[in-house]
């Protein structure tokens, strides 16, 4: 890949030379983290604003991506989030936000209604977008706040079965980087971006302290004599390292540990041994508080809740050989009514206005 104003050095960093100044670029090559942060060095936000016409869309998209707000999210929501917006700009930028309605907002969200998936991820943009316009005094209403998110059903990442841990632990010897990254995301539930920057600094005492990228949380768990026994003997950084000895990316590391997986004849990620810990606990006996304080959940989280319900059935389950079962007698609906119970049957915004800009606002001062 070669892109203008990048020179890589000689131990593997990568700089960006823009208006005089050189910025790194800590993702890895070809990822798609590398490719957003790139483009956030390369962007000027200055002349972006001066391309966009005030009170248009792409204006407003602009200066959100310019917020503190905005540069306060996550490294990863950051770049989905940007995604999203700047392919809505490409479309419809030249249109008044102040138009935007809620039948236009589900117009969107309908285009993508066979990837409900990506339907919400559109919904949670456009609600970012539009509750800081709203708190920032620069739109009037909130055109995506009555738009729901689609519902459907998935499994999403599939959790790890013991006889796949087994076999992964068989191909992998002791020592390894794979077994390493086995024992971390196994025995402290922590998601792949908070793995991959894990280290001596986090250990004190016996425990485990770090601060979740996702949610904020700070999560404090005992260091398990299993995890304790696969830790290196490092003293600084992180635990876990490329082959050229740097810390991973937490998309590099996520590409990583499938081919380790798929070496060792599994079909999993990352985020299904997360799954597989949680399932672990929970059957273990483990309550929705303690769920939530191991993986850094929010307190009445559903994803603690959702791990216990399912530890209770399997419990349930096995006790079922144990239930004397009468046999039903014949000739009666025992107990059951007979009634038959019924099914329940089963402009995008104007172009026109001649003041887009929105009365009595003075755009904010950007900053490169």
């Amino acid at each position: 890949m070669k892109l203008k104003h990048l020179r890589r050095e000689r131990d593997g960093r990568v700089y960006m030379r823009r208006n005089g100044r050189s910025i790194r670029l800590r993702a890895d090559p070809g990822s798609d983290e590398f490719i957003t942060e790139a483009l956030e060095a390369t962007s000027s936000p200055k002349l972006i604003v001066k391309r966009a016409a005030p009170g248009s869309f792409a204006w407003l998209v602009q200066h959100y991506l310019a917020s503190a707000e905005f540069r306060q999210l996550d490294h990863h929501t950051k770049g989905r989030r940007r995604r999203i917006l700047e392919g809505l700009t490409a479309r419809h930028g030249d249109k008044p936000f102040a138009r935007m309605e809620e039948q236009h907002v589900r117009r969107l969200r309908d285009e993508l209604a066979d990837k409900p998936g990506s339907a919400n991820n559109l919904m949670k943009a456009l609600k970012g977008l539009f509750k800081w316009a709203v708190a920032a005094g620069i739109a009037k209403h909130d055109p995506a706040k009555g738009v729901p998110k689609l519902t459907y059903r998935t499994e999403g990442f599939r959790t790890w079965t013991p006889d796949e841990v087994g076999r992964f632990e068989a191909h992998w010897p002791e020592g390894s980087t794979p077994r390493l990254a086995l024992a971390l995301l196994l025995y402290t539930g922590a998601r792949r971006s908070d793995v991959v920057k894990l280290g001596p600094a986090n250990v004190r005492d016996g425990w485990l302290t770090y601060s979740a990228e996702k949610t904020g949380a700070e999560v404090t768990i005992p260091l398990l004599p299993e995890l304790v026994a696969a830790l290196p003997a490092v003293h600084d950084g992180t635990f876990l390292r490329t082959s050229h000895g740097n810390p991973f990316t937490a998309a590099g590391f996520g590409n990583a540990m499938r081919e380790w997986a798929d070496a060792a004849g599994v079909k999993g990620s990352a985020h299904g041994l997360r799954k597989s810990g949680a399932t672990l606990a929970a059957e273990a006996g483990a309550t929705e508080a303690q769920l939530n304080a191991i993986f850094g959940w929010a307190q009445g989280s559903r994803e603690s809740a959702r791990y216990i319900a399912s530890a209770n059935r399997k419990k349930l389950a096995a006790g079922w050989s144990l239930i004397s079962v009468p046999e039903k007698p014949r000739g009666t609906n025992h107990g059951k009514s007979s009634k038959k119970i019924k099914k329940p049957n089963a402009g995008w915004w104007a172009r026109e206005g001649s003041n887009l800009q929105p009365d009595g606002y003075e755009p904010p001062a950007l900053t490169s």
